[in-house]
């Protein structure tokens, strides 16, 4: 048989086996299956030297079960993996790089099964193209527009899901990511190099090449795009219609856990949108690609200013702080970046520019974002803004930014159990100005000194 469809018989054994099953004989039947199914594979060299002992450790579980031999079969599966791959791998390194093979096996079985599929477009091309990488797409942008957006998290949850056995079909997923690890294990050539002799290529650079598009249909990446533009309507959507056309949150959703929660899911999205505009433009783009595309950064571009706009209302009601500052150095960060991959879009440059003018960017804005002081904007902006939401200046977190605050605080009425501090920072930073050099001092410091100078004089008459 195949490796592609081994690895789907071993994903249905491990379902089977697994579905609403605690860790023990199940254990061993999984590791005689994973046996059976090598022996009958095509192209695959069985070794007895890493087998044997594989079924040992499972036999192991299925006999006793404790924490000891879960994890010994556990590494004895990552050692089976990486000498199918590779026989001279030793077993630390299989283990080691057996881990992030659980991320990436599964998407090189995908790809890989895509392109040598000898069907026609209605087959399971088809089928693999328009359906199952759009659907695979659509469950991860799910997963992180209900990490940031709790209106939308509401709305899924309303929805009766009872229909679709999740658990049923995340046990099969779990068992199609070990089963692919079998079969299409990655080896870095940094390590294949420990390996190689000088007379012998590198075993990553003689076979298992994989284009991750090969016998992918043309338009795929449209249909993906398509989809998510889709899902991040309905997104936008259900925020617009809560927020301007109710004008109140879903039932149980507090207002702090509305805005506060989520920015940096927000962000990963974003970000991850734009890493696969750049996936997909790398090379001549089709003009359903380029439309799609562009909507869905269009859309992206809203999502941001929502959010922004969320962030502002937070700091109305809640008073300005370093993360909520900071929260805007990220959302323009993504704005640049969401302005590059339209570009990219457009074909005004390259792969090569997007890259460089990202990493420009960040330098630029971090550097500016140094420039101003933070500690003073933060605390003028907070004595002369009550928050809505307590009526009152949080004045315990104005004592905790950076002294350049210290003459503002000075003439704050601060409440009395902070009189103390008061006068603490005071002596504070009058101590570490006279004991540290003229050099050794921001420039600002000199100014501040002085002003206080001034307001001792100004008490002691």
């Amino acid at each position: 048989m195949s490796r592609s469809f081994a690895s789907l018989l071993l994903a249905l054994g491990f379902a089977v086996f697994f579905y609403g099953q605690d860790l023990g004989i199940n254990v061993l039947l999984y590791g005689a299956l994973v046996a059976i199914v090598l022996r009958f594979t095509k192209e695959v060299s069985l070794s007895a030297a890493v087998i044997v002992p594989f079924l040992l450790a499972t036999a192991a579980v299925a006999f006793h079960g404790n924490a000891y031999a879960n994890v010994v079969a556990f590494a004895a599966f990552a050692v089976v993996s990486g000498h199918l791959r590779e026989p001279r791998l030793d077993p630390v390194l299989s283990f080691a790089l057996a881990l992030p093979n659980f991320l990436f096996a599964p998407f090189r079985l995908l790809f890989q099964s895509g392109s040598k599929v000898e069907l026609d477009s209605g087959g399971l091309r088809k089928f693999v193209s328009y359906v199952l990488i759009p659907f695979l797409f659509l469950l991860f942008f799910t997963a992180l527009y209900a990490g940031s957006n709790p209106i939308f998290e509401n709305m899924l949850q309303r929805i009766d899901w009872d229909f679709i056995r999740i658990d049923l079909i995340w046990v099969f997923v779990l068992g199609l990511i070990f089963s692919s690890v079998l079969f299409f294990y990655y080896i870095p050539p940094l390590f294949n190099l420990l390996y190689s002799s000088k007379d012998e290529k590198p075993y990553a650079n003689t076979e298992n090449k994989i284009d991750p598009e090969e016998g992918l249909l043309q338009n795929t990446w449209a249909v993906v795009m398509a989809t998510l533009s889709a899902l991040l309507l309905l997104v936008l959507a259900g925020d617009l219609y809560y927020r301007f056309i109710l004008n109140e949150l879903p039932e149980g959703l507090s207002l702090s856990s509305y805005l506060h929660r989520g920015i940096f899911s927000l962000i990963i999205s974003i970000l991850a949108a734009i890493l696969l505009i750049t996936f997909i433009f790398r090379r001549e783009s089709t003009r359903s690609e380029r439309i799609t595309a562009l909507l869905f950064m269009i859309l992206n571009v809203f999502y941001l200013m929502l959010n922004a706009d969320k962030n502002q209302t937070y700091i109305l009601e809640y008073g300005l702080t370093m993360k909520r500052i900071g929260v805007y150095l990220y959302l323009t960060l993504t704005l640049v970046g969401i302005g590059t991959a339209i570009a990219l879009i457009l074909g005004k440059i390259d792969l090569g520019q997007i890259y460089r003018y990202n990493a420009f960017s960040v330098f630029y804005l971090l550097v500016l974002f140094a420039c101003p002081d933070w500690s003073r904007i933060i605390t003028k902006y907070n004595l002369s803004h009550i928050p809505s939401s307590s009526g009152s200046i949080d004045y315990s977190y104005l004592f905790t930014l950076p002294e350049s605050n210290t003459d503002l605080l000075l003439e704050a009425d601060v409440p009395d159990y902070l009189i103390g501090e008061k006068q603490n920072r005071l002596d504070r930073f009058r101590n570490s100005h006279t004991q540290n050099g003229f050099l050794s001092t921001s420039f600002y410091d000199h100014v501040l000194y002085a002003k206080l100078k001034m307001h001792d004089h100004g008490t002691s008459e």
